[in-house]
């Protein structure tokens, strides 16, 4: 056991004499020095890239926030477009009840007057009517509207 320990301290002061002369020897030194001043070198061309990169991100980022802000309102009216197209079927519906109950079918382009048509399924026939709500009263109205589903009932 005396001998391993003495063998340890031997071993230990060589290697402290190879690390001095190590040390001295300027060659080693200069190469540290080098690999120190290359390594500073990278580390700043490195921070000059990453700052010449962050401008052109920013910008993009920035595009896309612009892009973002411009697809919500394109996204509302594609929603309110969705919602007047459900509002239009639920009217033609509407209408086609009404057609079919009543056998009349309004002519909606005109506002001005009350016109439509007619239609008697079983004689296959369609007929046109006009009511000028000028002319007529809208009692007047509703009665000659109503002569005329009684007639085709």
């Amino acid at each position: 056991m005396g001998d391993s320990t003495i063998f340890d301290v031997e071993k230990l002061v060589t290697y402290g004499h190879e690390l001095v002369d190590f040390l001295k020897n300027d060659g080693d030194n200069m190469t540290l020095k080098q690999y120190s001043q290359q390594c500073q070198l990278l580390h700043s061309r490195s921070d000059a890239d990453l700052h010449d990169l962050q401008r052109p991100i920013q910008a993009i980022a920035d595009q896309i926030y612009y892009l973002e802000q411009q697809s919500e309102p394109i996204e509302e009216r594609r929603k309110s477009l969705k919602k007047l197209e459900q509002e239009d079927l639920r009217t033609e519906m509407k209408l086609s009840m009404y057609a079919s109950v009543t056998s009349i079918i309004p002519n909606l382009d005109d506002q001005s007057k009350i016109s439509g048509y007619i239609v008697e399924n079983e004689k296959k026939a369609v007929g046109k009517f006009e009511l000028d709500p000028e002319k007529q009263t809208t009692f007047e109205i509703c009665n000659s509207i109503w002569k005329m589903i009684n007639l085709c009932i």
